[in-house]
This record gives structure tokens, sequence and C-alpha cells, in this order.
């Protein structure tokens, strides 16, 4: 009975070790934040080109111009 006992155990665990090496990595994406440029000297953005370089230029991953009416220049970074 106790060879029985220690054998399930042991396919037990098996199972379990084998069960959690195909679930394979798990990947987590950062959230994006955004804030208004600090740096961006055009008083109307109207083109994502020169605000992604200030961003960059003021150590943000990247920019673009968002808004309705008086675009801002809206800087990205991961947090």
């Amino acid at each position: 009975m106790e060879r029985f006992f220690h054998s399930i155990v042991v396919a037990s665990l098996l199972l379990m070790i084998l069960l959690t090496t195909k679930m394979g990595p798990i990947v987590v994406r950062g959230k994006t934040c955004k804030i208004a440029s600090y740096e961006y000297k055009w008083f109307w953005c109207l083109s994502s080109a020169p605000c992604r370089e200030t961003c960059k230029d003021e150590g943000f991953e990247g920019g673009e111009c968002k808004g309705s009416f008086l675009d801002k220049c809206i800087c990205t970074y991961k947090c």
C-alpha cells in the first residue's frame, strides 16, 4: 500500500511539472502614460515629427500631436 501511495505522489508531481512547462512565459505589457511636452516651442502642434523629436530630447519614448482645436504635443512613456 505504501508503495502504491508513493507512485501516485511521484506521478502527480511529474504531471504538474509537465503541465507547468507547457504553459510558457507570461508576457505583461506595460501601460503607456502621456504627458504634455514642457519644451515644445510651437503654439500649435501640426506635425508629429517635431513633437516626437522634442519629446525624445526631453527623455520620453515618443510623442504625437493630440487634441481637437489647438493641438498639443503629448509625450509618451512606459509607466
